[in-house]
C-alpha cells in the first residue's frame, strides 16, 4: 500500500506542470478600437473570400499561358537500351546463319513537331482563356465589394 505522503509527492510535479502551463497562457490584452479604414483594409486585403477569389483569378491567368503553349513546338528526347539474351540470327538458304543486330545496343534520338495551322483553334482557346480571366477579375472585384459592404454594415 502506498502512503498518502508518497501519493502527494507524485501530485506535486503534475500541479507544478499545470501552473507552468497556466503561466504561459497570455492574459487579456489591451484592445483598441478598429477604424473603418483599417477594417476595410484588413477585410479586402486579408479576407478569406477575397484571397480565394484572387487565387482563382491567378489560376485563370495561368490557363492563358497554357492555351498559348499549343503554338509552341513539341520536342521529344528519347533513349532506349536493349539487352538481348541471345544474338538474333537469320538462317540463310546457303546453309549458314548471319547476325541481324547486335546483342546489346543503345538507341537515342530527338524528334520535333510544329503545328503550322490549326484552323483557329489555338486562337479561340487563348481568347476564351483571356475572357475567363476578365470574368474572374469581375468576380474578384464583386467578392471584394461584398466583403467591404458586409464589414461596413456590421461596423
Amino acid at each position: 500500500m502506498e502512503s498518502s505522503s508518497e501519493g502527494d509527492m507524485k501530485k506535486i510535479p503534475v500541479i507544478f506542470l499545470v501552473f507552468l502551463l497556466l503561466a504561459a497562457v497570455p492574459g487579456p490584452r489591451e484592445c483598441s478600437a478598429l477604424s473603418l479604414q483599417e477594417g476595410l483594409r484588413i477585410v479586402t486585403g486579408e479576407g478569406w473570400d477575397v484571397k480565394i477569389a484572387r487565387h482563382r483569378e491567378e489560376a485563370a491567368a495561368a490557363s492563358v499561358s497554357l492555351a498559348r503553349s499549343k503554338q509552341l513546338p513539341r520536342i521529344n528526347l528519347y533513349g532506349r537500351q536493349v539487352w538481348l539474351k541471345n544474338q538474333p540470327e537469320a538462317i540463310s538458304s546457303l546453309g549458314g546463319t548471319f547476325p541481324l543486330s547486335e546483342k546489346d545496343f543503345l538507341t537515342y534520338g530527338i524528334s520535333a513537331s510544329q503545328v503550322l495551322y490549326d484552323f483557329g483553334r489555338t486562337g479561340r482557346l487563348v481568347k476564351s482563356a483571356e475572357s475567363a480571366v476578365m470574368a474572374q477579375g469581375s468576380r474578384t472585384e464583386g467578392t471584394n465589394n461584398r466583403a467591404a459592404l458586409n464589414f461596413i454594415m456590421t461596423y
